[in-house]
């Protein structure tokens, strides 16, 4: 499997605008969340009277929806990792030339992006990634950029891509910008549409969020100037046995922690999940660990980052990515390594490790 070193990253949430103060809000339970107030603009009956509340970086995406909403977080992120790693800062236009960009996005369904469709590729270079792109060097070209559609998984799926491209391209850096949220009215009526939220009624659902983080990686493995190490990357789609059968729920989540651990040996770290307040979500996990080995998360200490900041889709492993770092460099990690475990609502599932870096960052 591959291994990537992390050089730099930025990052922005509902509980913190850059990397470290979501970590640290995060690490001492902070939750941001206030009523959904423009959830009547969507004509949502059904949810009148159960004051659903979501989990928005308040005072930078009002009033913004789709590639504007995503655009206006992704700006935040990179400003974040530009700040934090100044030696960025003076690179030359041919360390960009060089580098492959990954934007990792939503799934993409038909019944969440009515006005802006995730899939039309066109629609998407134009009002989101251009835009971006200037931000680094006018050296990027559109030729450089790759669009991963994987959800929950994406970012494992943009590891998997950015190996590829590494091997076949030559490629000797890799920036991954993934973003996503929950609480546009189109996003937020398909919730809705398929009992997905939480309300006063309904407590099994999950709170909306939003997020976007972006991260430089080293795809040779790392070096004495990364933060941290990613491997032992598995990324596993579903089969339609393994969503309809009883007896197979769980399974496509063990199989790719399996193939991450590799001997089988009882782990003692951090794990993270994106467990979200949803039931499916709850029990493909818990079913998981029963067809693990037996003792393989016994010694763990499980970390919930949606708690704190809502389901944030696509941006959901980045994120449990940088915590694990932050972790790591502030000394309170569990074990010298973290398990990152994903699952998209197609059933795609995913898992890496994270490795501190030779520095803290």
């Amino acid at each position: 499997m591959s291994e990537f070193g992390v050089e730099a990253f930025g990052l922005t949430t509902s509980v913190g605008l850059d990397a470290r103060t979501t970590a640290a809000s995060i690490r001492s339970g902070i939750a941001r969340r206030s009523p959904i107030t423009h959830i009547e603009a969507a004509s949502l009956d059904s949810t009148a009277g159960t004051s659903p509340s979501g989990s928005a970086i308040a005072g930078l995406t009002d009033g913004y929806a789709g590639y504007a909403r995503w655009g206006k977080m992704l700006r935040l992120a990179v400003a974040d990792m530009k700040r934090a790693y100044a030696s960025l800062q003076a690179q030359a236009d041919g360390f960009w030339e060089q580098c492959a960009v990954l934007f990792v996005l939503p799934e993409d369904d038909s019944s969440r992006f009515v006005s802006e469709p995730a899939g039309d590729t066109d629609m998407v270079m134009q009002r989101l990634v251009t835009p971006l792109l200037r931000l680094f060097s006018p050296a990027v070209t559109l030729d450089q950029v790759h669009i991963v559609r994987g959800g929950h998984s994406g970012f494992a799926l943009a590891l998997h891509q950015a190996a590829a491209l590494a091997a076949n391209a030559g490629c000797n850096q890799i920036l991954l910008l993934a973003v996503d949220a929950y609480l546009d009215l189109p996003s937020l009526a398909w919730l809705i549409g398929d009992d997905r939220l939480k309300t006063d009624e309904q407590q099994h659902g999950l709170v909306p969020g939003e997020a976007a983080a972006v991260m430089l990686l080293d795809p040779t493995g790392g070096s004495a100037e990364s933060v941290a190490r990613i491997a032992g990357v598995a990324v596993e789609q579903a089969s339609v046995d393994d969503i309809q059968a009883e007896h197979e729920h769980g399974r496509v989540i063990a199989r790719c922690v399996q193939q991450s651990v590799g001997d089988g040996s009882p782990l003692r770290c951090d794990v993270y999940s994106d467990l979200n307040g949803e039931y499916w979500r709850a029990y493909e996990y818990g079913a998981a660990k029963v067809n693990m080995p037996a003792g393989l998360l016994d010694q763990t200490a499980e970390w919930y980052p949606a708690s704190s900041v809502g389901d944030t889709g696509a941006v959901s492993a980045a994120l449990a990515t940088i915590l694990a770092q932050r972790a790591f460099a502030r000394k309170y990690a569990i074990g010298d390594r973290a398990l990152v475990i994903s699952q998209s609502d197609s059933g795609r599932a995913s898992s890496f490790f994270v490795f501190p870096g030779e520095r803290h960052g």
